[in-house]
C-alpha cells in the first residue's frame, strides 16, 4: 500500500516563497504527532522561459543506473546530465538489483505508453533531449525519506486548475527499485505504476481513482493504462481527518476512496489520454524534415552583431510550430515555413537548435554552433591565444577547447569537434575542402566522409584534401513553478 508526501518544489533559478511540506495530521502538527517530515521545506525553482509548446523529445529513457548514476543536486532537472532540482542532495543510486525483473517493467511501461508519438528506450540518450525515469537505487541514496517509493516534480500544486506549464523539459524522476522492486508480478507492476505515474506529474497528470491507472494509489491491477473521464483521488490522506490532499484540496471521502477536484483542470476528471495525445502525438506520427539553411555550421559571428538564423521545415501533416533554442533555452517562435529568426550572441561559441513539431505533435530538430568573436583580419588582432578565423576572434591552439587544441572526446572542444588522424586528436571545425576557409596555419584535410575539417599544420588556410596520409574523423560524431510529488510507502 502506498501514500504520498508532496512538497512545493522548483525547477528553475527564479526565486520564490518556500512552501512546507504539508502534514496530513492537519495545520500546527508537528513531527512530534508521528509523522514523519522528510524535509521541512524546499524553495521552489522556476525555470526563467517556459517552454514552448512543441514538447522538445518524445523519448523516455529507463535508467537501470548500470555502475551506478551519480545524481548531481542542482537549480532544475537536467537528464543529460543526471541533475535534479529536487534531490535533497548529491548522491550515486546502486545499480538495479538483479532480482529486479526489469524487462517486465520495461515491457509494461511501453504498454502503456504505445498509444502516444513517445519511444521508451534503456539506450541512453546522451546529450540529446530526454526525459528521464532511473529505475535503480534507494531513496536516501540521494537524501530522500527511506519510504519513498518514487518522487516527481509537479507543474500543478497552487490552486487547481492552474499548472505552470505542460511538461518539463528534460526532467528526471525516480522509481526506487531496489527497495520496492522484485521477481514477482506485484513487484514488477509496482514499479511500472511508480514510474509511470512519476513521468506522467511532469506532463501534468494528477492522482486518479481506478486501480488499474497508472497515477492511483490504490495497489495496481495490470494491465495499467491511461484514460480519458478519469476520476481524480485516492490520495486523500492528509488534514484532521484524512480528507484533503497534499495541496489542501477538499475531497469527498477519505484516504484511497476519497475524490477530489483535478489540481490539473478543477474538474472532477481529467483526459489523461487527450492530455498525452495533446503534448506528443498518437503513436506512428510522422517526424517532419527540419533544416538549419544559415548560417553554417561553426560559422563565426562578431560579438554583440544581430545575425540572422533561416530554417525550413516539411511535413505532410502540416506545420504547426518552429521554435528556436538558443544554448539549449527556448528563445523564440513562429508558426510556419520558412522560419527566420534573428540573435545576437557574446564571445564563444553557441549553440542553436532548432525543432519543428507538426499538426499531430511529431517533432525533429537540427542543431548548429556558431563561434562568436571581436573583430579582426589578422591573429595579430586577437592578442593572447586568440586567431583570426572569418573576421572574428576566436579560441586557437593555445587555449582550452580552442582550435587546434588537444583533446579526448567531442565535449573537450567548443567546437564540440575532436578529431583524430590515427595519431594525433585536436578540436577542428569543418570546412569544404573546395572552398577552404581555415584558418592561417591551418589545412583544410578529407573527413573521409564527403568533407573536410581544420587541421592544425603548416598551410595557410588553402586545400589540402589531396596530400597524402590517412583522413581526419570525428571521434563521436556530430521558468516554471513545480511541486515536489513523492510516493511514500505506508505501512
Amino acid at each position: 500500500m502506498r501514500s504520498l508526501v508532496s512538497v512545493v518544489g522548483l525547477v528553475g533559478i527564479l526565486g520564490g516563497p518556500a512552501w512546507a511540506e504539508a502534514n496530513r495530521n492537519g495545520p500546527g502538527a508537528s513531527a512530534s504527532d508521528g509523522i514523519h517530515v522528510p524535509h521541512t521545506a524546499v524553495i521552489p525553482v522556476t525555470l526563467a522561459v517556459p517552454p514552448p509548446v512543441v514538447v522538445n523529445s518524445h523519448v523516455v529513457f529507463l535508467n537501470k543506473c548500470t555502475g551506478g548514476c551519480k545524481i548531481t543536486k542542482g537549480n532544475g532537472d537536467d537528464s543529460r546530465t543526471d541533475t535534479s532540482g529536487i534531490a535533497p542532495m548529491t548522491g550515486t543510486l546502486k545499480q538495479l538489483n538483479a532480482t529486479v525483473d526489469f524487462a517486465g517493467i520495461k515491457s509494461c511501461v511501453q504498454t502503456a505508453l504505445a498509444p502516444f508519438n513517445i519511444t521508451v528506450t534503456d539506450v541512453d540518450p546522451g546529450t540529446a533531449e530526454h526525459f528521464e525515469i532511473m529505475i535503480a537505487g534507494s531513496p536516501a541514496e540521494i537524501g530522500f525519506d527511506a519510504n519513498f517509493e518514487g518522487v516527481a516534480s509537479y507543474l500543478c500544486g497552487g490552486a487547481p486548475g492552474s499548472c505552470t506549464g505542460t511538461y518539463i523539459p528534460n526532467s528526471i524522476t525516480f522509481a526506487f527499485a531496489n527497495a520496492y522492486g522484485g521477481i514477482t508480478p506485484a513487484a514488477t507492476a509496482l514499479m511500472c505504476g511508480v514510474a509511470l505515474q512519476e513521468v506522467a506529474h511532469g506532463w501534468t497528470l494528477d492522482h486518479a481513482t481506478a486501480a488499474s491507472d497508472p497515477m492511483t494509489y490504490k495497489t495496481y491491477q495490470t494491465p495499467l493504462s491511461f484514460r480519458n473521464a478519469a476520476p481524480c483521488g485516492s490520495d486523500c490522506l492528509y488534514g484532521a481527518n484524512q480528507n484533503q490532499n497534499a495541496f489542501g484540496v477538499a475531497c469527498a471521502g477519505t484516504g484511497e476512496n476519497g475524490t477530489h477536484v483535478c489540481m490539473e483542470n478543477n474538474q472532477a476528471t481529467q483526459n489523461e489520454v487527450q492530455i498525452l495525445t495533446n503534448l506528443f502525438g498518437p503513436a506512428g506520427a510522422v517526424a517532419p524534415t527540419v533544416a538549419i539553411t544559415s548560417p553554417a555550421n561553426n560559422a563565426t559571428e562578431q560579438t554583440s552583431h544581430t545575425f540572422t538564423i533561416n530554417a525550413t521545415c516539411t511535413s505532410a501533416d502540416g506545420v504547426k510550430e518552429i521554435d528556436l533554442y538558443t544554448d539549449d533555452v527556448f528563445a523564440n517562435t513562429v508558426a510556419a515555413s520558412p522560419a527566420t529568426f534573428t540573435t545576437a550572441f557574446s564571445a564563444g561559441t553557441h549553440k542553436i537548435t532548432v525543432v519543428c513539431g507538426t499538426n499531430k505533435q511529431a517533432s525533429a530538430s537540427q542543431s548548429i554552433n556558431v563561434i562568436v568573436g571581436s573583430t579582426c583580419t589578422q591573429d595579430a588582432d586577437c592578442g593572447g591565444t586568440k586567431i583570426c578565423y572569418q573576421s572574428a576572434c576566436i579560441d586557437g591552439p593555445g587555449g582550452a577547447g580552442g582550435l587546434g587544441a588537444t583533446c579526448v572526446n567531442n565535449s573537450d572542444c567548443s567546437s564540440t569537434m575532436c578529431g583524430t588522424n590515427g595519431s594525433t586528436s585536436a578540436c577542428v571545425i569543418a570546412c569544404d575542402p573546395a572552398n577552404s576557409t581555415c584558418p592561417s596555419g591551418f589545412d583544410c584535410l578529407d573527413n573521409g566522409q564527403g568533407g573536410g575539417v581544420c587541421w592544425l599544420g603548416s598551410g595557410s588556410g588553402g586545400c589540402e584534401a589531396g596530400r597524402g596520409g590517412s583522413p581526419v574523423s570525428i571521434l563521436f560524431g556530430l521558468g516554471f513553478a513545480a511541486v515536489w510529488i513523492t510516493r511514500r510507502n505506508r505501512k
